[in-house]
């Protein structure tokens, strides 16, 4: 008999558990997941602004690697920064370590309503799309390095 329980917070330590079950499981079968966590902050220089609200982080991206891949989790810029090239910054940030790190490509996901032409114009390419019960298309993206 099997007990099932779902959680919604606390939830590291079972997944560190079940990343070093995957990693066991790849082991066995000739793999290694070279997983690691990133994270890049974007913060106002001050330059000809005055930071008044004691916070200068005004973007971040993260994510991780494995097997040969970046995967970009989270990409968001402050609402009232936006337009001034910032995710554009964070991203080519990540290229940069992704590139460092051995990466062949870079990938992500977006929605319909707010990614379909921002990132190709960061040369990215749509390689797949799942349709949201509420019609919203929920977008995959994909950046080759090599």
């Amino acid at each position: 008999m099997v007990a099932l329980s779902t959680r919604f917070d606390d939830l590291e330590d079972l997944e560190e558990r079940v990343r070093g079950w995957l990693d066991l499981n790849a082991q066995e079968t000739g793999h290694h997941f070279d997983r690691k966590h990133f994270a890049i902050e974007a913060r106002d220089s001050a330059g000809d602004r005055q930071v008044t609200d004691g916070d200068d982080i005004i973007g971040g991206i993260s994510g991780s690697t494995n097997q040969g891949w970046m995967f970009v989790a989270l990409l968001a810029v402050r609402p009232d920064r936006k337009g001034e090239g910032i995710g554009g910054t964070l991203l080519k940030a990540v290229e940069d370590l992704a590139k460092e790190l051995g990466c062949v490509g870079i990938w992500l996901d977006s929605y319909s309503f707010e990614g379909t032409t921002y990132y190709p114009r960061h040369g990215y390419s749509a390689f797949g799309e799942l349709t949201c019960p509420d019609g919203v298309q929920h977008l995959f993206f994909k950046k080759d390095l090599t």
